[in-house]
């Protein structure tokens, strides 16, 4: 096993190389609504295989293994879909200081074509324009400058000024900006958490065929049978 340091982070890969690994979409959804709808996200007849995860300094690294990690479904989890995806799903909290550390130690150790991210945002720290009931979850979106093209058509409005996004969604959004890498972050807005939330994310899975490259028979799809209290 491979420990790639990423002071005050540790990068564990599953593969004994250095070099950044190249991918054509990697897809990282943040803890909440986010990371449930990548945990059950389903891709038919292409194994979803553990490749890393991400680990905080306040974690022991004692015994640690990439299967202890998994059983635990702690910290950031990082998944093979196929040879050209990647799912980063973040089942713990990221301080805010250490969002930007978090987004160098992932982006360091993979270099993606295209990156969507999935986050949340509380509806009461939403300033609602639209009318709509403050209880109906909406999606929102912001998208690196000049990278309209990757939405492909899905129509999802753009999160309205003075609205933000912060931690690992800006973090990310941010870093794909200065490196000019192709991104849309995607914002679920609600006022609680629940697992039928998880479904305002489906155009999303288009987004993720549409750009990705694995095959043309790639077949995505949601269960929705699991429980969410884990996230």
């Amino acid at each position: 096993m491979d420990y790639l340091s990423i002071k005050p982070l540790t990068f564990v890969n599953s593969v004994d190389n250095n070099t950044p690994r190249k991918i054509k979409l990697l897809v990282i959804g943040t803890k909440g609504t986010g990371a449930f709808f990548l945990d059950n996200v389903e891709v038919a007849q292409i194994k979803r295989e553990l490749y890393g995860t991400v680990v905080l300094p306040e974690q022991n690294l004692e015994g640690y293994s990439l299967q202890v990690a998994s059983k635990k479904n702690e910290g950031t989890l990082i998944y093979s879909i196929g040879d050209d995806i990647l799912f980063v799903i973040s089942t713990s909290t990221i301080p805010p200081e250490r969002a930007q550390q978090w987004t160098n130690s992932i982006l360091s150790a993979i270099t993606p074509q295209q990156v969507i991210i999935l986050d949340t945002l509380p509806s009461h720290k939403y300033f609602n324009f639209t009318g709509e009931p403050q209880s109906t979850v909406v999606l929102r979106r912001l998208t690196t400058e000049g990278n309209e093209s990757m939405l492909g058509g899905v129509q999802i409005n753009v999160l309205e000024a003075p609205n933000v996004v912060d931690g690992i969604g800006a973090a990310v959004l941010t870093q794909c900006q200065y490196k000019q890498i192709p991104a849309s972050l995607f914002v679920s807005v609600s006022s609680h958490e629940h697992v039928n939330d998880i479904q305002v994310f489906n155009p999303v899975l288009k987004l993720i065929h549409n750009n990705a490259t694995v095959s043309k028979s790639l077949n995505l799809s949601l269960r929705t049978s699991a429980g969410a209290s884990r996230y």
